[in-house]
């Protein structure tokens, strides 16, 4: 979005999907399509329709931040934080 917005040339599509990468796999398949397991560890499969590489990455809930400051609301428990601290 943001690069047709910005007037340059679309190169790259995602997709958001609660299906897991599995699923993504065989279903891609099913349709005739190539699924690649790009990003298994992260929930991403490179679909390949046409000649065009889209990536399908399964929703997740973030519950740790591995030291980064967690994002507003807090993934754990959906409520606010101050400080980046995680709410109780």
């Amino acid at each position: 979005m943001r690069d047709a917005l910005l007037g340059r040339s679309v190169t790259d599509i995602d997709f958001a999907t609660t299906a897991v990468p599995e699923d993504v796999m065989a279903r891609a398949r099913k349709a005739g399509l190539k699924a690649i397991p790009t990003g298994i560890a992260h929930g991403t499969v490179t679909v390949v329709a046409g000649g065009v590489s889209c990536e399908v990455t399964t929703l997740r809930r973030d519950i740790e931040t591995f030291g980064r400051t967690p994002r507003w609301p807090s993934p754990r428990t959906g409520r606010r934080t101050r400080n980046g601290a995680t709410s109780p």
